[in-house]
């Protein structure tokens, strides 16, 4: 199995784990940290005892971040580019229904790349526009009714 962390500004990945729980139960490869106000380096010291602990029963992980190039995702670019887990991966952009889809594919999954490409499909499929135009008109008329 994957392990997964998700890591975000504040407490962004606090409400994805309540909600994705909500939703879908609990995952206990799930793993949750944020950025606050104690820092980046606090942060960073975290985040590696967290990448260790969580290496300790899962041979990769799969990093879901908020934002491209912002301070969780760029602390986690750096432990990739370490390569002491060549097996890892990082995606940004984080939300609900990318977050749920992981969780419940990665249970008994063992190709992360596989899990990763799952999330981007997911996150992507979730964001939608809503075409009110159709609702502009009102509803039509039946003239057999009258």
């Amino acid at each position: 199995m994957i392990a997964m962390i998700v890591a975000t500004h504040s407490t962004l990945c606090l409400g994805l784990k309540e909600s994705g729980e909500f939703v879908s139960g609990s995952h206990e490869n799930a793993y949750f940290i944020q950025l606050d106000g104690n820092g980046v380096d606090t942060f960073r010291s975290n985040l590696a005892r967290m990448i260790e602990d969580v290496h300790q029963k899962y041979d990769t992980v799969l990093f879901l971040t908020d934002l491209k190039n912002a301070t969780p995702y760029n602390e986690i670019t750096r432990h990739l580019i370490s390569g002491k887990y060549p097996g890892d991966r990082l995606v940004s952009g984080v939300n609900l229904a990318m977050y749920i889809e992981c969780a419940l594919g990665s249970e008994g999954a063992d190709d992360v790349d596989e899990l990763a490409d799952m999330a981007l499909f997911a996150g992507r499929a979730s964001i939608a526009k809503l075409d009110t135009a159709a609702f502009a008109e009102g509803p039509e008329e039946d003239d057999e009714d009258l």
